[in-house]
Parts: C-alpha cells; sequence; structure tokens
C-alpha cells in the first residue's frame, strides 16, 4: 500500500543549477513529481556564474523514496545536487546559528545551565562559526569532546541564545545513546527543568537508568509536568496501541520492564543450574 509523502520523512535538498534553459526548474519541480515528492517550498539561496543555487523542501512517504527524490533531481542535465538532509538536522542547525542572548542570564537560564557547565567543565562558545568549550586551561574543539557530553553542550547552547525557552519545544531521540551512564541523572533533571520552564519535551527511549530517574524525580516532586507513554503493537490490543500513564510504573505494557524481568529469569535460571550440578 503506497504510502501519502508526509513532513515525517522530508528532506531539504540544496541543487546547483545552469541559469541559461529558463524552464529548468520545471523540469526539476516535474522530474521530483514524476517519482511522487511533494514539494513543499523552493528558495532561491545564491548565485554563481551562470548559475543557480536554490534549495527545495519535498516531503517523502519514507527514506527509500527520499533517496530516490535525490537521484532524480541529480539526474538532469544541468542539475547538481550539493547536499540533501533530513529537515530535522536543518532545523536544528538553524537553531545552533542562533546568536546568544543578550544580558544577564535570568534565573530559570542559570538554573538549568550551571549544573550542566559543571559537568562540561566550561561554557560552550562560538568563534568564528566554530563551536569550542570554553575550559580553564584552554579552548576545545567541540568535535574533540565525547559525544555525550556534545549533546548536554548543544543543549546548553540553546538555552543560551532562547531556542529552549517557554513555549519552546524539544524532540530528543535516545538521550542515553553515547551517554555515560553518570550523567543519566543529569540529563533528567535538564528534561525536567525545561518542561518547568514551559519548553514542550518529548523524549524517545529504551532506557532503563533514564525512565526510572525521571519517574524518580517526578514522584518526590510530586510533578504533574510529565507522562509515560509506551507505544507498541500487539496482536492482543489488534495492532498498534498507545499507553499512558503519570508514572512508569502505571503503564500495563512495559518493554524495558519485561526485557529486565526476562534478564532476571535467566540469571535466576543459569544460578540454580549451577548450584544443582
Amino acid at each position: 500500500m503506497a504510502v501519502t509523502p508526509s513532513a515525517q520523512y522530508s528532506v531539504t535538498i540544496r541543487v546547483e543549477m545552469d541559469s541559461a534553459p529558463t524552464d529548468l526548474l520545471g523540469q526539476l519541480t516535474t522530474a521530483i513529481g514524476a517519482v511522487g515528492g511533494d514539494i513543499g517550498a523552493i528558495d532561491l539561496v545564491g548565485t554563481g556564474y551562470n548559475t543557480l543555487i536554490r534549495e527545495l523542501v519535498v516531503n517523502a512517504s519514507d527514506q527509500e523514496h527520499a533517496d530516490a527524490i535525490v537521484a532524480a533531481a541529480g539526474g538532469l542535465d544541468g542539475v547538481k545536487v550539493l547536499s540533501s538532509f533530513d529537515r530535522t538536522f536543518y532545523d536544528l542547525c538553524v537553531a545552533l546559528d542562533a546568536k546568544p542572548l543578550r544580558g544577564p542570564r535570568d534565573a530559570k537560564r542559570a538554573q538549568l545551565l550551571t549544573p550542566i557547565e559543571k559537568i562540561l567543565g566550561g561554557r560552550v562558545v562560538v568563534e568564528n562559526g566554530r563551536f569550542y568549550l570554553k575550559l580553564p586551561d584552554g579552548d576545545m574543539q567541540a568535535p574533540l569532546v565525547a559525544e555525550g557530553l556534545r549533546k548536554l553542550g548543544m543543549l546548553a547552547y540553546l538555552i543560551i541564545n532562547g531556542s529552549l525557552s517557554e513555549n519552546g519545544f524539544l524532540l530528543w531521540d535516545e538521550p542515553e545513546a553515547s551517554m555515560n551512564p553518570r550523567l543519566t541523572k543529569l540529563t533528567g533533571d535538564v528534561v525536567l527543568g525545561l518542561a518547568r520552564s514551559g519548553v514542550q519535551t518529548v523524549l524517545a527511549t529504551h532506557d532503563y537508568l533514564l525512565t526510572s530517574e525521571l519517574t524518580l524525580s517526578v514522584e518526590q516532586q510530586r510533578s504533574r509536568d510529565a507522562g509515560f507513554f509506551a507505544l507498541g503493537r500487539s496482536p492482543k490490543r489488534n495492532g498498534t496501541f498507545v499507553e499512558r500513564g503519570e508514572r512508569l510504573s502505571e503503564l500495563q505494557e512495559n518493554a524495558i520492564l519485561a526485557a529486565l524481568a526476562a534478564l532476571h529469569d535467566r540469571e535466576a535460571q543459569a544460578f540454580a543450574a549451577g548450584a544443582s550440578g
């Protein structure tokens, strides 16, 4: 069954086009439409010698479809694909490109930033278009910083420049990936702090430690700023289901706890087998 293109799989394509053929843009849009691409926006972003640089945002039905759209664009004479990337990364780059807010930090931002900068050991700064971690003994380029710390550094800078502020939002997939487990509590504290500051925050995770830290904090603070959801497929529920609880323990279908319980059962069986042997 064909899937309707949507923004979920949108791809931003930057192309360099010959300026001489006046109908080349029409050919490009026709080629993209022929493979089922849904064009959402076209912008002129630069000019060169006899060339134009345009950026197109195209909705696709899945990643394979997005690849086919990029291939169709690059298959035209007079069109060169310079880059193509998921819109999510583009939006993040735009947010990180914003300048820091002027003036002293307000209490909310200071409360969020202080623990992050303590773990980082310094402040995140931008100099000549490059990110650095400013440490007491010198600046460290962002690519040299551990990936888990870079994630926290990005959050810090988005707070510094106001991108993560009241009425803003954060969509974070698998925060625990490449993250030192000792940073899990801090990550949970920052996420809940953003929620209390009015930032709509959505996490997708399969990590027992992170979900446990979050639910513990919610219970200790008697907070109603968070909700826990389970999303899955089950023959017993006739397909896909969504379940919600104010606490992690309220979820009946919990793949994380189910996997942990299965591990404990195997450990108990192995121990019993070893003891009897």
